[in-house]
């Protein structure tokens, strides 16, 4: 892992691979899950984010 990376994923609080985060404009996590990521979750997040 590279330094950025691993820089990252403390900020970030990431555990295990993989994982994803979305963050909003504010840099503020509105949705982090490790592992099999739940497709309509990961959707909700985004269109939360989109239209606040």
């Amino acid at each position: 892992m590279s330094d950025v990376g691993g820089t990252l994923a403390r900020r970030y609080g990431v555990r295990g691979v993989p994982t994803l985060v979305v963050i909003d404009g504010a840099g503020q996590v509105v949705y982090a899950e490790a592992g099999i990521p739940d497709q309509e979750a990961i959707i909700a997040a985004v269109e939360g984010v989109l239209n606040p």
